[in-house]
């Protein structure tokens, strides 16, 4: 039973957002401090990628799968938009003892990095803080949960610390 409650709210979270509003909800602007590290990146698109890559690769991070919206919003919708890509990343060993402790985890898994061509030679990246995200769906009351959520957060910090200094949120 416990374990439907937790899946009713998750999928709660994700359908309309969370109390605190971090997520979003009938604020004009998001507040996504809490939510993700932002960095600008002083260099072309795919520098940024392969740098932002290299990165999460010291951390133990690896790339489990690349959504290109720009190349996804031209071909369904016959929109033009600047690159912009979607990592999703995994630590493997951290993800193996999160989902051992509890399996529900799963569900907020990868985590999400976020390159965003905003110029010639300046690129936005955004990194989501795993903190922030287990907190707001509750899993982090486990134990075990909550120290993975730490180490990868640390991990995901430092991640943002070697790319830049991050940039404040509006």
């Amino acid at each position: 039973m416990k374990s439907v409650c937790m899946i009713i709210a998750l999928i709660t979270i994700l359908l309309f957002g969370t109390p605190s509003g971090i997520l979003g909800g009938d604020e004009e602007k998001m507040d996504l401090s809490d939510l993700a590290w932002v960095v600008e990146l002083p260099r072309g698109f795919d520098d940024a990628v392969k740098q932002v890559t290299a990165a999460l690769t010291t951390e133990g991070f690896g790339v489990v799968a690349r959504i290109d919206l720009h190349t996804s919003f031209k071909k369904k919708l016959d929109v033009e938009m600047k690159p912009h890509t979607i990592l999703k990343v995994c630590n493997p060993k951290l993800a193996h003892k999160a989902v051992t402790a509890l399996p529900e985890v799963s569900l907020l898994l990868p985590c999400s990095v976020t390159v965003q061509s905003v110029g010639e030679n300046l690129t936005i990246v955004r990194i989501g803080n795993p903190q922030t995200i287990m907190s707001d769906a509750g899993v982090d009351a486990n134990p075990v949960v909550r120290e993975v959520g730490d180490t990868a957060n640390q991990q995901l910090k430092r991640v943002a610390q070697v790319l830049g200094t991050p940039v404040e949120i509006e």
